[in-house]
């Protein structure tokens, strides 16, 4: 599998590439550069599976073994989903004889981003521990401070554990506000 830029400007990218990069550099997101092709009988064939395997069998549509082995793939995946106060990970609620409610906020959080943002950090995690390396990770300032803890927490020891706020002045990041930069470069 390999991805490139919604803009065009990159292509041929690996999964672990992309993970890391985020944006493309040509400014656009990444996206598979053809999508997998899935017949009715594989679709039937997840139909009942718990969660965790369905996103085990999706994720190795896109991640290919030769990055992540699929036993590390299936280990990756139920760590990052044990933590959720379901153990289905998501609930379906029946509202009524025809309304239910797909329930996506039993993660840390309490956000559906949760699903994603746990696979996200432990395949994270796995190149860095497989690399021997580590990793700073700029966040937006508004995201809550105890979101990030716990983000930065599920890392272990392979990211900078700090969470700074990008734009204080004693961040040591020099980064400006948007506003502020503005007054500082428009011409008097």
């Amino acid at each position: 599998m390999r991805y490139c830029s919604t803009r065009g400007g990159v292509q041929g990218w690996d999964f672990r590439d992309v993970l890391f990069s985020g944006f493309a550099p040509d400014g656009g997101m990444f996206m598979p550069e053809t999508l997998p092709v899935l017949s009715p009988d594989t679709v039937r064939s997840w139909r009942g599976l718990p969660y965790s395997k369905l996103v085990v069998e999706v994720s190795s549509l896109f991640i290919p073994a030769q990055l992540i082995p699929r036993d590390h793939l299936e280990a990756l995946v139920s760590t990052a989903l044990s933590g959720f106060s379901v153990p289905e990970v998501v609930r379906i609620s029946r509202l009524g004889d025809s309304l239910s409610l797909l329930e996506l906020f039993h993660g840390s959080t309490l956000a559906f981003k949760d699903l994603a943002m746990t696979c996200t950090v432990h395949f994270t995690n796995y190149f860095l521990q497989k690399e021997k390396c580590r990793a700073i990770v700029l966040v937006g300032f508004e995201v809550q401070k105890h979101n990030m803890e716990d983000f930065s927490q599920r890392f272990h020891s392979d990211v900078e554990d700090s969470m700074k706020d990008p734009l204080e002045e004693d961040s040591g990041l020099g980064l400006q506000k948007t506003e502020d930069r503005l007054k500082t470069e428009r011409p008097s």
